[in-house]
């Protein structure tokens, strides 16, 4: 995946998303173990990581259901990754 966060048209985002592009150039990429539901992609800049999951249209996921999970799983204290819920146009215009 090459995506870069620049060119990720968003809808929905967060002051995260903000801070990432405009330090898109220094956003070093670790590339991740693929799954059958998205295409995953970690970036860590300085001491901050994040992961920005793409998920495959064609394997119609749950992404509600998998982001109350974590949410959920966070707000107990379970170590999983703080989900952010990020909308783009090519989600609003999966078929």
């Amino acid at each position: 995946m090459s995506m870069l966060i620049s060119e990720i048209e968003w809808i929905e985002k967060s002051s995260v998303v903000d801070e990432l592009r405009q330090r898109e150039e220094h956003i070093i990429i670790h590339p991740m173990i693929q799954g059958l539901e998205a295409e995953v992609i970690k970036m860590c800049i300085e001491e901050d990581s994040f992961v920005l999951k793409v998920w495959n249209k064609h394997s119609k996921p749950d992404v509600c259901f998998q982001y109350q999970l974590l949410k959920s799983l966070v707000e107990r204290g379970i170590a999983v990754s703080k989900p952010f819920k990020l909308w783009s146009r090519w989600w609003m215009d999966a078929s």
